[in-house]
């Protein structure tokens, strides 16, 4: 069964815990140990909940998105640090996001280079493409330091590569929109940081 501790306090000794079955069944939550709620699947989480703790303060939980639905956890109207929606967390992952894509171009790219593996010669990749690389990676550390121009500069390099894509698959015949979704879906997440950061 899959759980998540989140931590009121800097000290980590004020807890919310949530355990759930696939599927979100059986969705339980707990304070500090103790038993404090229980929901039952999507539908029920989707129209959200919220439950009153010891101490007189509500817990609410509500499932939110349909393109990338999020658990949205709040005390008393807030965002509990570290769930879903809390602004450093998105941020976060908006970076861990942008090393790891300009990671892999580099690593893509050495590999078409040295290697000269078929499936990604035929995208075009080269040495060229790991210095791309290696700039997101350095823009991914500028929006870790909360400058949005960075994640945006991010955003640019991915759409510029995506039009070039397009036109490189339907110069060699393949699918053109091959890997449009997957970057759409990273434009996505690496946006909710620039939102994030603007609300931190």
């Amino acid at each position: 069964m899959p759980k998540k501790v989140f931590y009121l306090n800097e000290e980590e000794t004020e807890t919310i815990e949530i355990r759930w079955k696939f599927n979100w069944k059986s969705f339980k939550a707990y304070y500090q140990g103790e038993f404090v709620g229980e929901m039952n699947g999507v539908k029920e989480l989707q129209k959200g909940g919220a439950f009153k703790l010891v101490d007189n303060r509500e817990l609410s939980f509500k499932l939110e998105g349909k393109f990338s639905p999020e658990l949205v956890v709040l005390l008393d109207g807030i965002v509990v640090p570290g769930s879903s929606s809390d602004p450093h967390e998105r941020l976060g992952q908006a970076v861990k996001l942008g090393v790891f894509v300009g990671g892999f171009t580099i690593l893509s790219s050495v590999l078409a280079e040295v290697y000269a593996l078929d499936f990604f010669v035929k995208r075009g990749l080269d040495w060229y493409s790991a210095a791309i690389g290696l700039v997101i990676i350095i823009l991914s550390v500028g929006a870790f330091k909360k400058f949005a121009w960075s994640i945006w500069l991010i955003i640019l390099i991915i759409i510029v590569d995506a039009i070039a894509s397009l036109y490189l698959n339907a110069e060699s015949g393949n699918n053109p929109v091959n890997g449009l979704f997957l970057k759409v879906f990273i434009i996505y997440y690496l946006y909710r940081g620039i939102r994030a950061i603007k609300a931190i």
